[in-house]
Formats: structure tokens, sequence, C-alpha cells
């Protein structure tokens, strides 16, 4: 279902480690939920909406038509994204703004 180790689904419990991107989608899938709190920063609910997706910061990037160095610097939040990109995000990921 999950398709990975179960070592690696334990590492996750135990907070080790955090699940990749592409991993998310499935996770919901299988506990019905998402498991995440929603974020009360926009760096933090943009970097939730991409993982729901299972996409990594390039693609969504990408997607976007911008660079990762700059979409990286919106979940960082040294940086908002203009108001034709945050337009841009709402059509991908839904409103999280």
């Amino acid at each position: 279902m999950l398709k990975v180790h179960w070592n690696t689904v334990q590492t996750w419990e135990l907070n080790q480690k955090t699940p990749l991107a592409r991993h998310v989608p499935a996770i919901h899938d299988f506990l019905g939920y998402c498991p995440w709190a929603p974020g009360a920063t926009f760096p933090v609910r943009l970097r939730r909406a991409r993982e729901a997706l299972g996409l990594g910061q390039r693609d969504l990037a990408r997607i976007l038509g911008t660079s990762q160095e700059v979409y990286r610097s919106w979940e960082t939040g040294r940086y908002r994204p203009s108001r034709r990109f945050r337009a841009g995000i709402a059509d991908v990921v839904g409103p999280i703004l």
C-alpha cells in the first residue's frame, strides 16, 4: 500500500525521519486523513500543500514557471510570491493564503 519498507514507517512513527513528498499522498490515502496539523504560516501551508500532492520543490516550481531557488525562498519564508504567482499557486494547490 505505501510501497516502503516496514522500517521506514517505523522511523516516521518515531519521528526519526519525515516522509518524502512522494509518499505523502499514499499516507493520506492509507490513514484517510492528513496526520499533520494545518500550518499557521504561509510557508508551512505551502510546503504541506505541495507534499500532499506528492511533488518536490523542483516539480512545483516548474509547474508554476519559476526556479527551484525562488520557490524555496517562499517555503522558507524569506520572500512571499507575487500576486501572479499566488494566483498560480491557488490554481495548482488550492486556496492556502
